[in-house]
Order: structure tokens, then sequence, then C-alpha cells
């Protein structure tokens, strides 16, 4: 590891001769400053700014695992937050693209590279309209919190493809545990579209103690052009484009008095939404009956506060499909005969095959004995194995199908054995295996 501290010694000499840079023991926080426990420069760029030459003052920090990671550069100068590839919270630049490999020898000419590349980002960003790179990264500028907001509900799955025309939709809200935290859970939101089947609702219902939540989604429904996107009750309501569209929305609020309300952001895997929490329709000075869900949203509280925003990832077969074999396989039927060690970790590997249906077939349960060679866990002795292993590829894929028959082979007709692409034999009982052969 070279001597880190020598060598900024010797770069902040040569420096100087070009920047005016001095080291300082404090990063910006807002308004404040926070003791830093790494080195900081505080640097002057000169740059032309909104069409005029400017001094801007740079912090640039050195984390502990530098030259192997970048070094943070920071521009608190609130003129600038909104600019593209610049976190709104912690004002951090983001000017190389992620896993970039580099030079970590060459200190010098790195921490060079990044002062040049941030006086050309002032320059190229604060004197362009930058809708369109707005647009391009969206979720980035989506996933930011705000000033005065709430923190932004990360934790909702769409399934299936986002609708063609406003719709109300089928959501569902349950608690989920951290792992590693103690006493922690967080609360997942899922959502069903149209075009997908009532099973994938079935598996998560059975599997968590979920609550059913109003959704609707709004086809026309744009957010501003450029950050922030912050939303108050009245103008998410001004967002709405088409006047059917926003009919529908004073409906849907009139009638649940709350609701999630989700909306295309231009991405195929993600939509964005607002929370519009319990609207409460009785107050001091106001006879029961005379207000509704509309005036507490647009001319009450909500007119000025922020709405929670959402983040929705989109869970559809064919995107999956497309980031890990790289395209959406032709469907395949497998039915797998026998559940013991060889056919329950058969099921874990065919389970990777992206378009996949599965008929299981074994009477016994799973015990003690069948633990350290069986696919399954101490938490599933004493289940019947076909619902056991069932349950485990569909707590893998809620959108797998699966059909587990807890029967033996003899009493198994099986009229629709042409339909499966692939038999699998994995009872190691040569008669039972015989038996379905002659069928």
């Amino acid at each position: 590891m070279p001597d880190i501290e020598t060598i900024l010694t010797h770069c902040i000499a040569i420096l100087s001769k070009e920047y005016a840079i001095e080291e300082v023991d404090y990063l910006p926080d807002g308004d404040q400053r926070r003791k830093a426990n790494v080195p900081v420069w505080k640097l002057t760029i000169t740059a032309e700014t909104f069409g005029k030459n400017a001094d801007v003052d740079v912090f640039m920090a050195f984390p502990r695992e530098f030259p192997y990671v970048m070094p943070w550069m920071i521009v608190p100068d609130s003129r600038f937050c909104y600019l593209p590839h610049i976190s709104v919270k912690t004002r951090k630049l983001c000017l190389y693209e992620d896993g970039v490999v580099y030079d970590a020898t060459n200190i010098y000419g790195l921490i060079k590279d990044n002062i040049v590349k941030t006086r050309r980002w002032i320059e190229l960003y604060s004197n362009q309209d930058n809708t369109e790179e707005y647009a391009k990264e969206i979720d980035s500028y989506w996933s930011e919190k705000y000033e005065d907001e709430a923190e932004l509900e990360p934790h909702w799955i769409y399934f299936g493809n986002i609708p063609k025309h406003t719709c109300e939709l089928r959501g569902f809200t349950y608690h989920v545990d951290y792992i590693a935290k103690d006493d922690k859970y967080f609360d997942q939101c899922i959502v069903c579209g149209l075009d997908e089947s009532e099973d994938i609702l079935k598996n998560i219902k059975i599997r968590y103690k979920a609550s059913k939540v109003p959704v609707l989604f709004i086809k026309s429904l744009h957010i501003p052009a450029t950050p922030p996107y912050s939303l108050t009750g009245s103008k998410f309501l001004e967002c709405i484009v088409d006047e059917e569209d926003k009919i529908v929305c004073k409906k849907f609020l009139q009638k649940n008095h709350k609701g999630h309300i989700l909306f295309p952001l231009g991405l195929e895997y993600m939509m964005g939404g607002v929370t519009v929490p319990n609207l409460n329709l009785y107050r001091k000075g106001f006879r029961p009956g005379t207000l509704n869900a509309i005036d507490v949203l647009t001319k009450l509280e909500y007119k000025n506060k922020f709405l929670s925003r959402i983040k929705s990832n989109i869970y559809e077969e064919k995107r999956i499909a497309e980031r890990t074999a790289g395209a959406l396989m032709k469907q395949h039927k497998f039915l797998i005969i026998g559940l013991g060690s060889v056919g329950s970790n058969l099921c874990y590997y065919l389970n990777g095959y992206n378009n996949a249906s599965f008929t299981l077939i074994d009477p016994d349960n799973l015990t003690i004995d069948n633990l350290g060679r069986h696919l399954l866990g101490f938490n599933y002795v004493d289940q019947r194995k076909v619902h056991a292993v069932a349950d485990f590829l569909t707590l893998y894929r809620p959108d797998r199908k699966v059909t587990p028959i807890d029967k033996q082979i003899e009493e198994i007709s099986f009229d629709n054995l042409n339909e499966a692409s692939s038999i699998f034999l994995c009872t190691g009982d040569l008669m039972s295996e015989n038996c379905f052969l002659d069928k």
C-alpha cells in the first residue's frame, strides 16, 4: 500500500500552483460542517457557470480505500444540486462509470483528472437544458430524497406488464423481518397486474399475513420534466393530463379516502407512485359531510405538504429471462416422479430454466433421515415432499407454476403424459418405474 499521506502532500504542492487549495478537517453538510475522519481538500475552481465566469468551491475527500476507490468530489453550492450526476443529499458527483478500471499507481494523474472532470461537469450542465439527461436516468433522480419530503418508499414490487390504460390493481402489503437486524422489519407491497394470474397473489397470501391495500394505476400522470420530483397533493392532481383519468383518480380517493397511485416513468423495469395517506374528513369547524377527500388533499394540509413517493420495481418473466439467459427460452413442462435426494435437487437446477412449469409426484413425507442429502432443510420435516418442494420453488419464483401430486405412481392415470416436455424418474424403486413405463 503506498504512503498516501506523503503522496497527497506532494500532489497538493504541485496542484497549488494552478488551483487555490487548502487542507481542511471538515466536510460540508448542508449549511453545517461535520468533522472529517479522512483527508479533505477545499478547492476553488474557476468555471463558466450559468453564462458567466465564477469561482466554485469544491471539496475533495480521500476515503481510506483510496486510490483503489475514487476520491469524493463534493459541490455544496445549492445552485448545482439538481444538475445531472450529483446526489441531492450528499452533493457528491458521479464522474465515472460504475466498474471503471484505472491506474491506481498514478495518483497525481487520478487527482488531476477528477478536478478537470469536475470543472467540465460544472460548465457543461450549468449552461444547458438537461431535460433529456433526467429522462435517460430517471431511475436515479426519482430515487433521490428531496427537501422536506418523506423517505422514498422502495419496497414495492409490481408483477406483470405495465398497464396500457388507467385501472385499479390488486395490492397487498405485509411485514418482512430483516435477517441481520433485531426487531426491525419493513413493509413489502405487492401489486399484481391485470395480465397476471391469481396464483401469484395466492402464493403470497398463503406465505405471509398480507393485508389488501387500494392501488390505482394512472396512465396519463406526467411528472415534472426536471427535479425536484417531490409532489404535494395539489401538484399531484395537476400532473394528471387526461381529464377522464383525473375523474377516475378523484372517485378512487373519494371511495377509499386514501390509496397508492402508480404511474409510468418511461422505464420498462420501474414505475413511480405516491401514497395518499388517510384523509381525515371530520375536522373542527366543518360540519359532517361538508368536506370530501379531494378538499383535504388539495385545499387543506396536503395543499403544500409533500406526499410520500413510491419506487416500484417490476417483476416480469421476460425481463428476468433477458437479465439471466439473454432471452425467454422455449416453454418446458417438467414431470419429476420421486422427490428424494436426486429428484429434489434436480428440481433446484431445473428451476434455473426461465420458462418452466413443474408437475411433482411423491407420496412421502420429509423425515429427519432425509436431511443432508435432500434439497429441503429442517423447517420442512414432516411435510409432504411434493408440497414442500412446491413451496420452495414458488418461494424462489412466485410466478412459477407447480402442480404437486402426493400419490403413488400406481394410483395415477397419466392421461396428459404427452404434455410433458421432459420426464424424470427418480424413485429409486424399479417396480414403480416399470409400472410407469408400462402405462
